[in-house]
């Protein structure tokens, strides 16, 4: 245990789960505060409130994933199950949330292109789902090394693909500025954590310290 922590990869480990709770710390602070504008509007913005508070959940899930890490030398017995489920949650926050934006495509007011607008959605939906489905194979087959490893890639990389997508899609879909503001620094919380996590992954070295029975 002590080896461990003293390996200079636990700085970098560290690392990638400061940026995981830089990721969980942003959706929170902008989810608590974008449920008070949607309370306090007249009438009460019912649609934006119910993402917020799906959004509080699971920030809330998020920090018990990020304390069990931290400690995983010491409690847990198979860690790559415990990183691929915090990455599942995370992942369900992006999704659950977006997908409420469907009815948006039939009845929601737009600015610009009706098209763009709607691809832009459809998109951002389709990738989040993706990247839900990938952390749920790679949870499905996190024995096996190769394909938990390829699962856990593939979902990142789609969880990158989405920021600019989804930082596009909120300027056809939201027209206050400072709700506009909030959904912008949520849509790029995932470069917090999601480059540092494919180098954790796809590092050898890494792999072997922090994930210890899959090399």
């Amino acid at each position: 245990m002590k080896e461990t922590a003293k390996n200079p990869l636990h700085r970098y480990i560290q690392f990638f789960l400061t940026g995981f709770a830089v990721f969980d710390i942003i959706h929170l602070a902008c989810a608590i505060t974008l449920l008070i504008i949607a309370y306090a509007e007249r009438p009460i913005n019912a649609m934006e409130g119910a993402e917020c508070l799906v959004e509080i959940v699971f920030s809330i899930l998020l920090i018990c994933f990020i304390n069990a890490m931290q400690h995983h030398h010491k409690y847990l017995e198979h860690p790559q199950m415990t990183y691929t489920l915090g990455y599942l949650t995370a992942s369900a926050s992006l999704f659950v949330p977006l997908s409420f934006s469907l009815p948006e495509i039939i009845e929601g007011e737009w600015s610009g292109s009706f098209q763009i607008a709607a691809s832009l959605i459809t998109a951002c939906i389709a990738i989040a789902f993706l990247c839900f489905l990938f952390f749920f194979l790679a949870l499905v087959f996190s024995r096996n090394p190769g394909l938990w490893r390829a699962f856990v890639i593939a979902g990142l990389c789609a969880m990158i693909v989405l920021v600019p997508i989804q930082f596009a899609m909120e300027f056809y879909t939201k027209e206050q500025a400072v709700i506009l503001t909030f959904h912008l620094i949520k849509s790029v919380a995932p470069l917090a954590f999601a480059p540092l996590g494919i180098s954790l992954v796809a590092h050898k070295e890494s792999r072997t310290v922090f994930f210890r029975d899959l090399n």
